[in-house]
């Protein structure tokens, strides 16, 4: 099992998750446990996929055959995601990966949507935090918000 850390700097925001209703879709880049090749392009894994595995009865949130050894890897998303709060315990496993023939190396945070919810309640959706910071204004509290030094980790559970 892999997790998936979150930690960040927050100004005048309490909370910040995916838009995840399912479709979400999380970026990796993912290396063979084989071989231990990378994978040349980012791969997208969503909890609404469900992949045959080639042996077995069973199914995967993604399923892949190395390139360079043959092997079949996959990826199912077991837990997440959880949102990382204000008062959280930084840096916090915020998705937990079942990963079989393949490690992941990296997560990219800029393939879909995020959303925080400030100190008064007010929601931001939609929010591009690819460039690892956002920035927005309160309009409820008339004040500026943001997240910084946002970070992603890859840990083993």
């Amino acid at each position: 099992m892999l997790g998936v850390t979150i930690s960040a700097e927050f100004d005048g925001i309490k909370e910040l998750s995916p838009e995840d209703d399912g479709d979400f879709q999380y970026e990796f880049t993912i290396q063979c446990t084989s071989c231990r090749e990378t994978h040349k392009n980012n791969v997208i894994v969503s909890r609404n996929d469900a992949y045959e595995l080639s042996k077995g009865r069973s199914a995967a949130n993604f399923v892949f055959k190395c390139q360079f050894c043959g092997k079949e890897g996959s990826i199912n998303i077991e837990k997440g995601p959880k949102p990382l709060k204000n008062d959280s315990k930084m840096p916090l496993t915020f998705l937990e990966l079942d990963c079989r023939g393949c490690d992941i190396t990296n997560y990219y945070p800029g393939n879909s949507s995020w959303r925080c919810t400030g100190e008064s309640g007010q929601v931001f959706g939609d929010i591009d935090i690819s460039e690892y910071e956002w920035y927005d204004y309160d309009e409820k509290a008339n004040v500026e918000v943001s997240i910084v030094n946002i970070k992603f980790d890859i840990i083993k559970l």
